[in-house]
């Protein structure tokens, strides 16, 4: 129950689909912006390529400055995730604009004796819905034989290890999760999946009269 019940799924989308365009990242960068302004921790944003990626760094490199994290052909994964602990430590509010092998193979904790509450990753964004990522011939075999079935469980396990970069201790402090793609609410059958696996989290409280 520990890695769900101190994290909060809001409620928060795009207007516009996730289509690489000027218009949709301008919207997604002005979410993003908002998201660290109030975030409590540091803030991981998982992006599902190095266009967006680029895309949202841009937007957002004059306002954040030194906070700002961006992974690149000079900073890997590594580099940037011990640059990402040495500001949280310091007493920073890191941004990452992280991309490829940070979806599953990173773990950012507070593993400090005397912490009592794990918030070095308060907010978890992610933009864009990790579909259609694995270009390989045996993935496109799999396909042909199996369906269109094999794209979507492959990207909801994806998007299961990405979720996973939230929760990393038992004493994690008040975390929130942000999936910004507006493709989750138009009700399609490949949307179940991933809608199934958000159900597991609180949501956030509605207003009253909303």
């Amino acid at each position: 129950e520990w890695i769900y019940n101190t994290v909060v799924y809001r409620d928060a989308r795009t207007s516009v689909p996730p289509n690489d365009s000027a218009e949709w990242a301008a919207e997604t960068v002005t979410q993003v912006r908002q998201i660290t302004a109030n975030a409590s921790g540091g803030t991981l944003v998982l992006c599902t390529s190095k266009l967006n990626a680029r895309q949202i760094a841009d937007g957002l490199a004059e306002e954040l400055g030194s906070r700002l994290i961006i992974q690149g052909p000079n900073a890997g994964v590594s580099s940037c995730a011990a640059r990402y602990r040495a500001m949280y430590l310091i007493g920073e509010k890191p941004v990452w604009i992280a991309t490829g092998a940070a979806w599953n193979e990173i773990i950012l904790s507070d593993d400090r004796a005397d912490s009592t509450e794990d918030n070095m990753v308060s907010d978890l964004v992610i933009p864009r819905l990790p579909l259609r990522l694995n270009r390989s011939l045996s993935h496109q075999r799999r396909v042909a034989m199996v369906g269109e079935t094999v794209h979507w469980e492959e990207a909801n396990s994806h998007f299961c290890q990405g979720l996973g970069r939230l929760i990393q201790t038992e004493r994690a402090g008040s975390k929130n999760l942000w999936v910004l793609d507006c493709r989750l609410d138009q009700k399609k059958p490949w949307a179940a999946g991933f809608n199934k696996t958000l159900s597991m989290y609180q949501r956030e409280p509605q207003e009253r009269g909303a």
